[in-house]
Order: C-alpha cells, then structure tokens, then sequence
C-alpha cells in the first residue's frame, strides 16, 4: 500500500525479491494517512482489527485488507492464465511482507483466521509498527528492524515477542534506518526475507520442496 512511491522507491526491492524466484504482487493503493472510512470486507478475517484498541491502529483499522485483495487478485489472474501468475506454485502456500504501515498491515493480515482463509504461510515485517494481532500470528515470521530505526524497532519486536508461532526470528541491524528497504536501500533485505520465505515456505534453491526441515527455536540476531 504504498501507492504511487511503490514503483519508484521499492522497485529495487521488488526486482531483487522476484529474482529468487518469486512473483511479487505489491499493491498500489495508498501512499500516506490511508485508512478505510468503513471496515473492508477483506479485513473481517481479524476480529482484533477495530478502531480505538491500538494508537497505531487508528484510522488503519482494516487497511490490511488492500494485502488480501492482491492475493484474491494473484489467484484470479492464475485462473485466467495470465502469462505471469501461471507460474505460481500455490501448493507451498503464500508468502507476505510490508515495510512501515505495510509492516503493520503484514502483521495484521498474520492473524491466524487470515493465514488460514487464504493460504498464508510466512510473513516478513521490515521496520513495521505493532499491530493488535501479536499474541494471534498464525504463522512463522522474521522481523527487521535497525538501531538507526530504535522508536519503530521496538514496536517490530514486539510483534516477534509475542508471536506465539514458531520458528520467528528477529533482526536490529547496526545503523539500519527506517528507509532501509528504498530510500536508503541495503540490497540483503530481499535477501534476508527471500531466504525466510525459501525455508519457511518448505523450499530448496532450486525451488523443490524439502523434507523434513531441522527444528528451530526461538532465535534473535545482530549484525
């Protein structure tokens, strides 16, 4: 949801993300101040998503939805046959990240009704802020934060603290800012949330479904 700055800030991000084999959807909606006058339909998934419950989740009560719609757009276009989205394998599920407002919108959309409905299975939260989802996430998910980023970074590991599904991980880069994934780029983000979906998402280099992935406990790094 990061309306028309998608194509100009993040398109590193995307071209990087896509060239692990990925076909990314990234909704062009909304790029400031967004928010739904009535709850969106697509929203009803997480009963948490209301108004007055959250400071951070005022006025973005139910804008996750815009995340939900892409997936209800990526399947039909794969229905259609679309030159594109044909290529998709949705028997590993679907992988979902956002960045800022969409770090919180990813959380939200985490929500293990949400996850369950759509056939979400990782999720990847850069620099995003909390949401009222934590304690119900559904699924495995990494998030990125960074020391230059400490008053945001502190509301994305709260979504990795309480997140009650494992593995998760969480990351506070030295001195990464909040522009990390496009004003500021650091082009191992799509890697690190790349090599996230790959594993959570039960897949080799190659893009072949593994066997038997190792256990993986709670884990927290710096770099």
């Amino acid at each position: 949801a990061g309306g028309s700055i998608d194509l100009i800030g993040y398109a590193a991000h995307f071209k990087q993300l896509a060239s692990w084999g990925f076909v990314v959807a990234a909704p062009n909606t909304c790029n400031l101040g967004c928010s739904d006058a009535v709850k969106s339909p697509y929203a009803d998934c997480n009963p948490t998503a209301v108004t007055g419950k959250n400071p951070d989740a005022d006025g973005w009560n139910s804008w996750f939805g815009e995340q939900i719609k892409a997936i209800e757009m990526a399947r039909n276009l794969t229905a259609a046959g679309d030159a594109i989205f044909a290529t998709v394998n949705w028997d590993h599920g679907v992988a979902i990240a956002g960045h800022s407002m969409g770090g919180q919108a990813t959380a939200w959309t985490a929500h293990e009704n949400c996850t369950s409905q759509w056939g979400i299975k990782t999720a990847a939260i850069q620099h995003g802020v909390w949401g009222t989802t934590n304690e119900q996430i559904g699924v495995p998910v990494i998030a990125m934060g960074g020391t230059s980023d400490a008053s945001i970074t502190i509301k994305t590991k709260d979504v990795f603290t309480k997140s009650p599904t494992y593995p998760k991980v969480f990351r506070d880069i030295v001195g990464g800012p909040h522009t990390e994934p496009n004003l500021i780029p650091n082009p191992l983000l799509a890697t690190y949330t790349a090599a996230w979906f790959k594993y959570t998402l039960d897949l080799d280099q190659d893009g072949n479904a593994l066997d038997g992935l190792p256990e993986i406990g709670r884990a927290s790094c710096r770099e």
